[in-house]
């Protein structure tokens, strides 16, 4: 009997780096700390429209968010404007999506759509017809919410993270949030206007 490919297995298994303990629990660490931020952050998005939307349409994946750099995003002085490992991080991170999942803490209904879905509904963007087929779907939806990956010091105290709001034709923006974790619970320290549709 060849007990030579049932050890070549297992060696390969032990010695493969996905299968680590460690990388497995950073990613489950970073995984949580992310739906943390994206809570916070949608819910602030929330809060700034005109009335709670009654429902909130995220689009999956992740985009690649913008690259904000230190340079590029102008946050308001003299609140806290990143440390350079946060912005690195998020670069990083922002080079890969994430597929995300029903894990966020909110107070209103949300969906998480495919953005497939939402290019068939909106007419793959373009200027007309208006949003005709998406609003009637997604009937509570002021539009839909994509967000980027979140960016993190080595700490995972601060962070970083864009969000795009769209809402039809020549509406929406784009905004980059600050985060910090003073007491064990996220809080935007920071925010600043990227882009405006």
């Amino acid at each position: 009997m060849n007990t030579s490919l049932p050890l070549a297995i297992l060696l390969g298994v032990l010695t493969n780096p996905l299968s680590s303990p460690a990388q497995s629990i950073e990613s489950a660490a970073v995984a949580r700390e992310e739906y943390a931020i994206y809570s916070v952050a949608l819910k602030a998005l929330d809060e700034e429209f005109q009335y709670h939307t009654p429902e909130l349409v995220i689009s999956n994946p992740t985009i690649k968010g913008w690259a904000l750099t230190k340079g590029s995003v102008q946050f308001v002085y003299p609140g806290p404007t990143g440390a350079p490992e946060t912005f690195a991080d998020y670069l990083q991170r922002n080079k890969t999506n994430r597929w995300l999942e029903r894990r966020l803490d909110l107070n209103f209904k949300y969906e998480i759509v495919g953005i497939e879905e939402i290019k068939k509904l909106v007419n793959n963007f373009q200027p007309l017809p208006e949003w005709k087929e998406f609003s009637e779907k997604y009937r509570g939806a002021a539009g839909f919410v994509a967000v980027s990956r979140v960016g993190l010091n080595p700490p995972m105290d601060e962070a970083l993270v864009y969000l795009s709001w769209q809402c039809g034709t020549l509406c929406g923006r784009g905004e980059a949030m600050l985060l910090s974790k003073p007491d064990g619970q996220w809080e935007i320290v920071n925010r600043s206007t990227v882009v405006v549709y």
